[in-house]
């Protein structure tokens, strides 16, 4: 019977997670298309006279992030590629494997380096 929980468990876990990707990629998608409507309805609960002062400090935050966002993407990329340039010219049989989990470590702060 603990082996029965075992699997059940097990498989629970990828369909949970495998409806965690399909639900962020389905509402990363709706929020990029529908952002400009969703961000107007979100201002009309801001009081019109300082609707003005908040949307142009929210287009500011918003730039700020992207930029963030972008440049965490770039460092990634170029971190996996000199990594799998690196380690394939050493010899290393798995270098992307290493170079793929080096690039993601390189998008979580402080820790994901030392971890990668």
């Amino acid at each position: 019977m603990p082996t029965v929980n075992t699997v059940l468990g097990a498989i629970w876990s990828v369909v949970g997670g495998v409806f965690g990707v399909v639900t962020i990629v389905i509402l990363s998608y709706y929020l990029l298309i529908e952002g400009d409507s969703l961000f107007t309805y979100l201002l009309r609960f801001v009081p019109i006279e300082r609707r003005v002062p908040v949307a142009t400090a929210a287009r500011a935050a918003v730039k700020k992030v992207s930029a963030w966002l972008r440049a965490q993407a770039v460092l990634a990329g170029v971190m996996g590629t000199f990594a799998a340039i690196g380690l394939g010219l050493m010899g290393e049989p798995y270098f992307f494997v290493v170079a793929l989990v080096a690039a993601v470590g390189e998008t979580i702060p402080i820790v994901g380096p030392l971890i990668g």
